[in-house]
């Protein structure tokens, strides 16, 4: 079978294009042969990342330029493919392009939404000003805002849905939530399928003696979705407390300076930003994990971090949160206001700081659970809908 997987970009080598290169490679390892459509010329870490056996194509700017749509058909052409994996499921752009150079071939499409069907970075942005003290004539002007944002959203999904033969959500939990935001009763090409580990742990052999008192936050410097802030806000109480603790931030970002600058200025001790690199040392070596994001699909750090037994404490603002953690494995927070929240996260890391016993427990189930999300167990049920479609084809 030849898949070809399109996304705007593997520049900076985030979650989605982890995803896709994990996928890839176990698919060519099945006897498949797998391609790749970008529009954004990627760096060269980006590319040392990949793996060297997917063809990779950059296409140019995301128009329906005559010299796009060539090119595009030149890659459906030359790679015989059979079926696309969209993994950008909400781009209308990408989705009108994609009709116009798959008409009449008969290649298959499968759309991806890698995020909570009712939450993207521009609502929650606008969402987070409306909690702030603004003026009623602002206050109007954001609710317009927001509400064309919904309808936008609405009509993408709907449309990419129409021009998908699958279109796919991270979690059983997303199905009812993708039916109300895009209007559909009973959506029949609609599927979920979660992500898998990205990160080979079939050589690691917990030793809770190896574990350091330490705790992680594994992802993007960002305060629109991933709300690092509130992790500096709680360290902020007890680093005082925790002295033998320490917090390593794993990751890079726009709002990077801005939080070195909170650090500085509340001087925080034992903590430190790791910036952009592999995490799987730390993974080895921490014991909890913290995740605070207002929104998320399925966040990869997560099953990542407990395959190797760090015990997640994550704020329950989104639903496939729920697929995971249960109260043996790890935490899940539940607040209806920010000091409610810093409180609970405060209260929870305590528990597990001063009970030894109770980390290494809860770490062994965490490692149970993450066995679900290995890339054998996912990849069964992508077989099941890529021979699905192949053989409509």
């Amino acid at each position: 079978m030849n898949i070809l997987f399109l996304q705007r970009s593997i520049a900076g080598f985030g979650g989605v294009m982890v995803v896709t290169n994990t996928l890839a490679k176990k698919m060519i390892e099945e006897g498949h042969n797998v391609s790749q459509v970008v529009f954004l010329q990627p760096n060269e870490y980006a590319i040392s990342q990949m793996d060297k056996r997917i063809h990779q194509y950059v296409i140019g700017s995301l128009n329906f330029s005559s010299e796009n749509i060539k090119s595009f058909k030149k890659v459906l052409v030359k790679e015989k493919v059979d079926i696309i994996i969209n993994q950008w499921g909400l781009n209308l752009q990408m989705g009108r392009l994609l009709k116009k150079v798959i008409k009449g071939t008969g290649i298959k499409v499968i759309s991806v939404y890698h995020n909570q069907p009712d939450k993207n970075g521009r609502i929650v942005n606008i969402e987070n000003q409306l909690k702030c003290d603004i003026s009623k004539a602002k206050r109007a002007v954001k609710l317009i805002e927001i509400l064309t944002f919904k309808i936008l959203t609405l009509y993408s999904f709907r449309y990419i849905y129409r021009i998908s033969d699958l279109f796919m959500v991270l979690s059983d939990r997303f199905i009812p939530i993708f039916k109300k935001v895009s209007w559909m009763n009973n959506p029949k090409k609609l599927i979920s399928q979660t992500n898998p580990l990205t990160i080979d742990n079939k050589e690691f052999v917990y030793d809770f003696n190896k574990k350091k008192m330490q705790i992680i936050y594994v992802g993007r410097l960002d305060e629109t979705q991933k709300c690092v802030s509130r992790i500096l806000a709680i360290w902020r109480e007890l680093c005082g407390v925790l002295q033998n603790w320490n917090l390593k931030l794993v990751g890079d970002g726009p709002d990077r300076k801005l939080y070195e600058q909170y650090i500085d200025k509340n001087g925080l001790k034992n903590i430190s930003i790791e910036g952009f690199c592999n995490p799987l040392e730390y993974y080895k070596e921490s014991s909890i994990l913290l995740l605070t994001s207002d929104f998320e699909g399925f966040p990869l750090v997560l099953a990542e971090a407990m395959s190797f037994g760090v015990i997640p404490i994550v704020y329950g603002s989104y639903e496939a949160i729920y697929d995971i953690i249960d109260d043996n494995n790890g935490f899940i927070i539940r607040a209806q206001n920010e000091d409610e929240l810093r409180s609970e996260f405060i209260d929870h890391i305590l528990l597990l700081a001063h009970n030894k016993v109770l980390r290494q427990e809860m770490a062994l189930h965490a490692i149970e659970q993450a066995m679900n999300y290995s890339i054998d167990y996912v990849y069964k049920k992508w077989n099941y809908y890529l021979n699905v479609l192949f053989k409509k084809k």
